[in-house]
């Protein structure tokens, strides 16, 4: 979402014009810019903090020489999320996994990145199924219960 996007969902949701929203949040980027580059950290409850983390000068090495080289200390701003937004996040994730119709027929191998490979007659190349047997063993189960329970 872009900055205009963000002011037009608030300025829908509340009783503010389009153009005080975008005061009020630029106003509130500016404050949580100042308080970081204070070296202080902002939290920011319900969504998560920006935390100012600093590193010391160290010791490494120039790739192009091979070189070791003075890295000089420095500053970096890192966000971490509250566990609210993250189970959010992670919830809407399980809930897509459950949604893509397509992900129930593929073989189990395609979802850790095990694809099997098939000569140009149609077998696979370890003498296992092959994936439309595999997909087709899927779908005859969904629709063909057996007669126990």
């Amino acid at each position: 979402m872009e900055f205009l996007g963000l002011v037009s969902d608030v300025a829908d949701k509340t009783k503010y014009t389009r153009k005080e929203i975008r005061l009020i949040l630029r106003l509130t980027a500016q404050i949580i810019r100042e308080e970081l580059i204070g070296g202080r950290d902002v939290n920011w409850q319900g969504l998560g903090k920006f935390i100012n983390c600093a590193f010391q000068q160290r010791v490494g090495g120039d790739p192009r020489t091979g070189k070791r080289i003075i890295i000089p200390p420095s500053r970096r701003i890192r966000f971490h999320p509250s566990c609210r937004v993250m189970r959010k996040v992670k919830k809407s994730i399980k809930l897509y996994e459950k949604l893509d119709p397509i992900k129930q027929f593929l073989p189990k191998g395609i979802n850790n990145g095990e694809i099997r490979s098939r000569d140009r007659s149609g077998e696979s190349s370890e003498g296992e199924d092959s994936w439309e047997d595999i997909v087709f063993e899927r779908e005859y189960k969904h629709t063909h219960r057996s007669g126990k329970g």
